[in-house]
């Protein structure tokens, strides 16, 4: 059965007890990641108006979002996140971002830099340098979204292009799930938000998209916001990409779980196609989703075995 997730608080993520894997395994503890990054934003003048914290259902697996107050625009706040895990199935991450406030849809930019460690040796100090770092660029990250944002509004995404791209995201890029799919189809003939934007413009259909990601799992909702902008902003050509190191970083898809493999395009599209047809926007009750892995240059945050 898969692993239910649900909300938490930072006081039960710091009694988790930590796990002994021996070798050059460094384990970074949750508290070590809310304390510092909480002491960071202070320090660098950013004020928490909410914590939202989330792990999966033995707490092995957490993230922590903090919106933060922010006067640079009247339709984004500015967040920043990070996920953990103490069973080796994810790498820390952590980066700074933007939620829409009427919706409270996180958008993580494409290209956000050093943005995860693996727990080896100086795992832990490494970490801290990463959250000190994403904090201090905070302000430039935010504005970058922003821009982003006015851009999309202005790109017009019709009927036969959105569908090529949520086609591409599920059969190609494999990082959205049929679920999913049809909870964006749902927000497109019935949209819940006003997104201050043409309901043909890129922008609305980018955050119908991160409507769906909303429950995503701890372990993967990082990678498919970021991915997901990072392949919207390529497709369209918003923004040039721009990485802190030599490496450009490449999509990998790995092959998916044997049982889903045998089946064939065909298959799969029709499989795709009745679930949107049945889809209902309940996230509550979850269905088990398709699973994947993905991985971003020398980054395989493990992507397999999740529910949303």
């Amino acid at each position: 059965m898969p692993r239910r997730t649900g909300t938490t608080t930072k006081e039960y993520l710091s009694t988790i007890s930590l796990p002994t894997h021996g070798g050059r395994y460094t384990v970074i503890p949750h508290a070590f990641i809310i304390d510092n990054a909480l002491a960071e934003l202070k320090a660098n003048g950013l004020t928490v108006n909410t914590e939202l914290y989330r792990c999966s259902i033995d707490g092995n697996v957490a993230t922590g979002i903090y919106h933060i107050n922010n006067e640079n625009d009247k339709e984004l706040g500015m967040i920043f996140a990070w996920s953990n895990s103490y069973d080796k199935t994810m790498r820390f991450k952590c980066a700074v971002g933007a939620y829409v406030y009427t919706s409270k849809n996180l958008i993580l930019k494409k290209d956000i830099g050093s943005w995860g460690r693996k727990h080896t040796g100086t795992a832990d100090s490494e970490a801290l340098d990463t959250i000190k770092n994403q904090i201090l660029n905070a302000t430039d990250n935010f504005n970058r979204i922003i821009k982003d944002k006015d851009k999309m509004k202005t790109i017009t995404v019709n009927t036969q292009k959105g569908a090529e791209i949520m086609g591409r995201l599920f059969l190609e890029k494999e990082l959205v799930t049929s679920e999913q799919m049809g909870i964006v189809k749902s927000q497109l003939k019935e949209p819940m938000f006003d997104y201050i934007s043409p309901v043909d413009s890129l922008w609305v259909f980018y955050n119908h998209i991160s409507y769906a990601l909303q429950k995503a799992h701890p372990k993967t909702w990082m990678d498919q916001q970021r991915l997901i902008n990072w392949f919207l902003c390529e497709e369209f050509g918003i923004n040039a990409l721009e990485t802190n190191s030599e490496e450009t970083p490449i999509i990998h898809v790995m092959p998916l779980p044997p049982e889903f493999r045998e089946k064939s395009w065909v298959e799969r599209v029709e499989e795709a196609s009745a679930s949107i047809q049945t889809a209902t926007i309940d996230f509550e009750e979850p269905k088990k989703s398709d699973t994947f892995d993905i991985t971003v240059s020398n980054v395989n945050p493990n992507l397999q075995d999740f529910d949303l």
